[in-house]
């Protein structure tokens, strides 16, 4: 029955992001790959089914200065009022930085997903690319600037 609830959300968005056909996988969840960019959204319920979990790998971040000047970014974008379009999280398996939305089933539709995922994604997309490039993204705005470019190129 749970999944019967993924799978409608699913169909739902959909048809509300005009994505032909979103379907749950063999994990019972989905991935989209954005055409754009290569950024890649996952869609699944957490592990007590009370939430749909819309989550993206924003990629390895190497130990140093750079991970800490992207880490304080990270942590000044959770410290703001929701809306905030995700939290980021780290994995410390394999060293990389997740972007993560939790939206309670209650009442949830494929709508309510839609509304959040788009913002979500410009924000997913916006960290990824500057994080391939070894900028500092942004918490305020979707701007990445040069790792370094600090005062004196520091």
């Amino acid at each position: 029955m749970v999944m019967d609830l993924f799978d409608s959300l699913l169909n739902e968005l959909s048809t509300e992001l005009d994505i032909p056909s979103l379907k749950s996988d063999s994990n019972n969840s989905c991935l989209i790959k954005l055409p754009e960019n290569g950024a890649k959204i996952q869609l699944e319920f957490d592990k007590s089914q009370e939430y749909f979990v819309i989550a993206s790998n924003l990629g390895f971040i190497p130990r140093g200065r750079y991970r800490e000047i992207v880490f304080k970014e990270a942590l000044r974008h959770n410290n703001t009022p929701h809306p905030r379009n995700g939290t980021f999280c780290y994995s410390d398996k394999n060293e990389n930085l997740v972007l993560m939305e939790l939206l309670p089933l209650k009442d949830l539709t494929g709508v309510k997903i839609a509304d959040v995922f788009t913002p979500f994604s410009e924000r997913a997309t916006a960290w990824k690319q500057a994080i391939e490039k070894g900028e500092v993204p942004q918490a305020a705005g979707m701007s990445a600037r040069p790792a370094g470019s600090g005062m004196f190129g520091l």
